[in-house]
């Protein structure tokens, strides 16, 4: 927040959208309003069809707003890779993503693993990416929260469909 001169609200959906709520609708205005995103690239992130809209619409976005104002593309999907960077669809290529896969463990003890030093300096390195990133995003446009915004997005180019072997799953393996 003192970085960039103003408050920064963080929208997890696990903890905005509560049970019973109408959560389509509540993503969409959250995706509406947000500046970025910062999406947690796995073998299942593009399997999911809301992760995939949620990731076209930034996509669509950046395209649509660039270049911006210092003649650059917008850069406002921020991504980290957790594991599996071999499955990802081809468009994810020309984003880079921060590399935090050699930490993906759901052990308690990480804490006290020598690793975890390595884990936090890639965490500040990756907070200062998405920093810069949120210092250059376009000015908010009320019509992203429109129908006829968001209808304009073609979302199955986004999508991957088909089998998953599950050493692909982060959280089945």
């Amino acid at each position: 927040e003192q970085c960039l001169g103003s408050a920064v609200k963080i929208f997890l959906d696990t903890e905005e959208i509560k049970a019973g709520s109408k959560w389509p609708t509540k993503l969409k205005k959250a995706l509406a309003k947000s500046r970025c995103i910062v999406p947690v690239f796995c073998g299942l992130y593009f399997r999911s069809e809301w992760c995939a809209k949620e990731f076209a619409v930034f996509h669509h976005r950046e395209k649509e707003c660039s270049p911006a104002p210092n003649n650059e593309p917008y850069h406002l999907i921020v991504p980290v890779l957790v594991r599996d960077g071999e499955h990802l669809p081809e468009f994810t290529e020309e984003i880079h993503y921060q590399p935090l896969h050699d930490y993906w463990t759901r052990c308690e003890a990480f804490r006290t693993c020598p690793d975890y030093r390595k884990f936090e300096r890639e965490i500040k390195r990756f907070a200062n990416s998405v920093k810069l990133s949120l210092k250059q995003v376009p000015k908010w446009n009320p019509k992203w929260i429109t129908d006829e915004w968001i209808e304009r997005i073609s979302f199955d180019n986004y999508q991957i469909k088909g089998e998953m072997n599950v050493d692909q799953n982060p959280v089945l393996r």
